[in-house]
């Protein structure tokens, strides 16, 4: 049996859209170890349902305790769901977002919070990971031109790719 870890949780906004927030969790141990010695980085978990439904609540307590473990400060969304938006407005556009904002904020974040004593987030280094739907997504991210760092890792379970592919675009018979 694994041992209890002491799991710290925020939530904020880290978007506003046509007043409707888009929020984000970060998830933390304050004792889990750094890798380095430099901090810990973000992991960023992209949820699945395929980009039409699904929200953060649905990662893996498992997962999310894991990454704790090992010293990666966790990092989950909720992004707009297709058909509302197109994947490019909403999931692929909100992803990017709330990685950029938690590598320019979560320290900062952290350091207002008494329950985060001392915990130090490495922002130069960043995984990105999901399933299904949150899988593609995850293969997008090291493409955004406009990131301020180079992503580390991808992890993708069983995520979409080759949309391109006739079956997507053609009747079925």
């Amino acid at each position: 049996m694994d041992p209890p870890i002491n799991m710290e949780t925020i939530t904020h906004t880290y978007k506003v859209i046509n007043e409707e927030s888009l929020r984000a969790d970060l998830h933390w141990q304050n004792d889990s170890p750094t890798i380095d010695g430099n901090g810990h980085p973000i992991a960023l978990i992209l949820h699945g349902g395929g980009l039409v439904i699904g929200a953060k609540e649905i990662i893996p307590y498992a997962r999310i305790r894991y990454l704790i473990r090992v010293g990666f400060l966790v990092v989950i969304l909720n992004y707009r769901l297709c058909p509302q938006v197109s994947a490019f407005e909403g999931p692929i556009t909100h992803s990017k977002d709330c990685l950029i904002w938690a590598i320019q904020n979560a320290d900062s974040l952290l350091a207002q919070t008494d329950a985060a004593d001392g915990y130090r987030v490495d922002s130069e280094k960043v995984v990105v990971m999901g399933h299904s739907g949150g899988g593609g997504l995850a293969l997008t991210m090291p493409n955004q031109s406009d990131l301020p760092v180079q992503i580390s890792a991808v992890l993708d379970f069983y995520g979409s790719k080759y949309l391109d592919h006739p079956s997507y675009n053609e009747p079925h018979p």
